[in-house]
């Protein structure tokens, strides 16, 4: 039997506070060969190359998707880092960790907290719409619209949230 395996991504939650309100940046997913998952709102994220530090692969895709350089991932200083032999193994905390079970294709998920710096392209090869949504308007769209989401980042929108509200996350 042939063994297949989940494909590894990283996702940024990137969020500024605008007017004394909690924003997040939120885009249109729009990947070419796509039939389901084409225009549904999503943070930015994508795929880890083979032998690519998770940090510069989530650097790579928010620039490639939004136009911005990522200037601060939350936990990127706490990395510990071991060489042993031809091995170089990081371990790190993402913010999130989300896995599909079913439904689109078999992916792991490790979403990073962000923040970013430069002019949005509100449209790329890979996304439409690019834009900052207030966190009320995400939750109260999330409750009336489930499926105009993508699955991957919901867990963490609500997470992120209800840290929010909780005082755990601040400007």
């Amino acid at each position: 039997m042939k063994e297949v395996f989940a494909i590894p991504a990283v996702g940024a939650l990137i969020y500024r506070i605008k007017d004394n309100k909690l924003n997040i940046l939120v885009q249109e997913r729009h990947k070419e060969n796509e039939i389901f998952e084409k225009g549904l709102l999503e943070l930015p994220a994508g795929k880890i190359r083979e032998y690519e530090d998770i940090f510069k692969a989530l650097k790579r895709e928010v620039e490639e998707e939004t136009g911005l350089t990522v200037i601060e991932i939350i936990g990127e200083n706490n990395i510990d880092t071991r060489e042993m032999g031809e091995y170089t193994v990081n371990s790190y905390v993402p913010f999130c960790c989300t896995q599909n079970l079913s439904g689109g294709y078999s992916i792991i998920l490790q979403t990073f907290l962000c923040k970013v710096e430069g002019k949005i392209i509100p449209n790329s090869n890979e996304t439409r719409n690019v834009r900052w949504m207030n966190v009320d308007d995400i939750y109260s769209s999330i409750n009336k619209n489930l499926e105009a989401w993508y699955p991957m980042h919901i867990n963490t929108l609500f997470k992120f949230i209800d840290y929010y509200q909780k005082g755990f996350i601040y400007e």
